[in-house]
């Protein structure tokens, strides 16, 4: 696994994840953020996860938004209730995989 440095954000690659297993991301938002983005998959051009916590941006305010992204193009967004994000405060967000889909199959 190697991590870098990226514009605002850190980038992870060659990272093993199997279904079962639990990827934990603890990080900071930013005190002054718009908003801040995880993307988790094999490449930019393939993610099995976008999340895009919005504490006001892109119309939104106090949503978290959720995609991903396959073929060059974007799946069905999805918007859940609750907004547990604080700017400048930890968080942890914990993805247990049971399954994995794609969509269009």
């Amino acid at each position: 696994m190697s991590l870098r440095q990226c514009g605002e954000g850190v980038v992870v690659k060659n990272m093993s994840f199997k279904v079962g297993q639990t990827l934990t991301i603890t990080g900071v938002p930013n005190s002054e953020a718009a908003h801040f983005v995880i993307n988790v998959g094999n490449s930019e051009d393939d993610l099995a996860l976008h999340m895009n916590p919005r504490f006001d941006a892109h119309g939104d305010t106090r949503a978290v938004v959720c995609n991903s992204y396959h073929g060059g193009k974007w799946c069905e967004e999805h918007r859940e209730g609750g907004f547990p994000f604080n700017q400048g405060e930890e968080f942890k967000v914990r993805n247990y995989t049971v399954c994995v889909c794609v969509c269009g199959v």
